[in-house]
């Protein structure tokens, strides 16, 4: 399940960014009013919202996945040394590796981005 959550969180960013790059390329061509500069960049910031809640919310619900999953494994004694190994446990040590903080990086500097862009065409 964490394997398909992290392509999850993969495509979300990836069609973000894309969309980011092509607003980017046409906001950059297109000679905009003022007022339109502020819509579009209002579009932007929802956007971006849109793909920072979705990743936020994805990355909450992976760590009860790694929690439930800690708990299920305790219950079996796969983290008891000698359980079923001698002397050994079954589990190996990990740390958690989410990515929510460097996709939101990346979310807040593809809007600081796209903001110069608009304002200075």
């Amino acid at each position: 399940m964490l394997v398909e959550m992290s392509h999850i969180d993969l495509t979300v960013f990836t069609g973000f960014f894309s969309l980011q790059v092509v607003f980017g390329g046409f906001v950059s061509q297109v000679e905009i009013n003022n007022l339109s500069k502020m819509g579009l960049l209002l579009v932007d910031v929802a956007l971006s919202l849109v793909c920072a809640l979705l990743l936020s919310y994805n990355y909450g619900r992976r760590k009860e996945v790694g929690e439930t999953l800690k708990k299920c494994n305790l219950a079996l004694g796969f983290d008891v040394p000698g359980v079923y190994l001698k002397d050994e446990v079954i589990n190996a040590q990990n740390t958690s590796r989410f990515w929510f903080w460097m996709y939101l990086v990346g979310i807040i500097i593809s809007m600081v981005g796209i903001t110069i862009i608009i304002f200075s065409s």
